[in-house]
């Protein structure tokens, strides 16, 4: 079978005007692309027969059968040549995603499924009032990073004054009352251990934790740069997806298919090829991404300082310089004693009262812990393709065999990712 031209090999070297015409010209004939199906697991089928309906409480109508797209349970939606778009703040062109159709029917469904979600008509894969922490001692002891710190007495002294004061503390606390307003679904954020039970059951204690670490926590911090949860974890699967097929990531990020992308999804994805493909890991050279990964591992101890954080401790600041993390986590800590809590509970807390705070004139943020996250990406995926929640969950959540599908990916240029992506903000 002859190569199909890559569009990237294409315009990589071209300037955007330039590119117009080999888009134009090979738009028409270089057909859409989809990551070739692994083999499927022994004694499954392609897409089984299954559920013919959500699992739901529909409320005054019938509710569409699932599974109208059975062809994408094994794959993600094919994709298709960028467009020219504009970026009227930059004030220049540059190359986008643009949906193909399969893409475009995709994103209907699953606008459709999280309809139902959102309303609560469905029954979620894990109970979240079960839901329950990962025991820390299972795996390496993690670095204390609030000892990252300037080294000069005087450079210290001006970065706790900034982290602590007053005004950084009375911010913080507001926060974390604010979200404490709604702690069923702000507090025990990263309990994940219902996730983790499921990579030891497939796999056994050893394996099934080597790759838990692995496939999710360090995927997670490796991808959450700028990211929503959603649009995290869907970027980390994806990654993963990706090396089970024994295929690399793309380059740009207009070449993902529907719906992976998400702000700085470019950035994000690189990342993954360093830390998780190539192996370097996750280190304390980018602390925040290292406390991201260890909370989902058990550990209460280093809160994680991410750009909502710090603009309750540092209005305006996004990121804290790598070698100053200690001065930020230092103010959470203290006052995770006044509360008497765990740093980690008060971050979580603090960071959804953030949120709740920012997203006031939207109606406000309603809290839901992590493991909501997953659920939703079952069943969102279960309405798509019509395969069963229990082996979405085998073969898509522990296994990374299949697409799960994440709400990233907006309308019409489908978020319209720019060729640029990859301006990831370290944090």
């Amino acid at each position: 079978m002859a190569k199909i031209p890559l569009i990237t090999e294409l315009v990589e070297d071209f300037a955007v005007k330039p590119a117009i015409a080999a888009i134009k010209r090979l738009s028409a004939k270089t057909p859409a692309r989809a990551v070739p199906p692994r083999k499927l697991t022994k004694g499954i089928t392609a897409v089984p027969g299954s559920e013919s309906a959500m699992a739901v409480r529909p409320r005054g109508k019938a509710i569409p059968p699932a599974g109208m797209m059975p062809e994408v349970a094994e794959r993600y939606p094919v994709t298709g040549p960028p467009v020219l778009a504009f970026d009227k703040k930059k004030n220049k062109e540059y190359l986008a995603k643009k949906l193909t159709p399969e893409a475009t029917q995709v994103q209907k469904l699953r606008k459709t499924a999280q309809t139902y979600i959102d309303r609560g008509e469905y029954e979620p894969f894990f109970d979240l009032a079960a839901r329950f922490d990962v025991d820390a001692s299972k795996y390496a002891a993690r670095p204390d990073l609030s000892e990252i710190r300037m080294k000069r007495a005087d450079t210290r002294a001006k970065y706790d004054a900034k982290a602590g004061g007053a005004a950084a503390k009375k911010r913080l606390s507001g926060a974390y009352e604010r979200g404490a307003t709604q702690k069923a679904g702000a507090g025990d954020w990263y309990h994940v251990g219902q996730l983790e039970k499921g990579y030891i059951d497939e796999f056994g204690p050893k394996e099934g934790r080597q790759r838990f670490a692995r496939e999710f926590a360090d995927s997670m911090a490796a991808t959450t740069g700028g990211a929503s949860p959603k649009d995290n974890f869907t970027m980390a699967h994806y990654g993963n997806y990706m090396d089970k097929q024994k295929v690399p990531v793309p380059e740009h990020s207009y070449e993902y298919p529907f719906p992976v992308g998400g702000r700085y999804a470019g950035g994000n994805m690189e990342q993954f090829r360093k830390m998780i493909t190539e192996g370097a890991g996750i280190t304390t050279e980018n602390p925040k991404r290292s406390g991201f990964s260890g909370n989902f591992l058990g550990d209460k101890a280093n809160p994680t300082i991410d750009e909502q954080m710090m603009g309750l401790i540092e209005p305006g600041l996004k990121v804290p310089q790598a070698e100053a993390y200690g001065h930020y986590a230092n103010p959470v800590i203290e006052l995770a004693k006044k509360y008497k809590v765990d740093p980690r509970y008060f971050q979580e807390v603090a960071w959804a009262g953030a949120k709740d705070a920012s997203d006031a004139k939207k109606g406000g943020y309603a809290a839901k812990p992590f493991i909501s996250e997953i659920n939703e990406a079952i069943e969102r995926t279960h309405y798509i393709t019509g395969m069963p929640r229990n082996e979405i969950f085998k073969r898509g959540v522990v296994r990374k065999e299949i697409p799960l599908y994440g709400l990233t990916g907006g309308a019409g240029l489908a978020g319209a990712l720019r060729a640029s992506g990859n301006s990831d903000p370290e944090y």
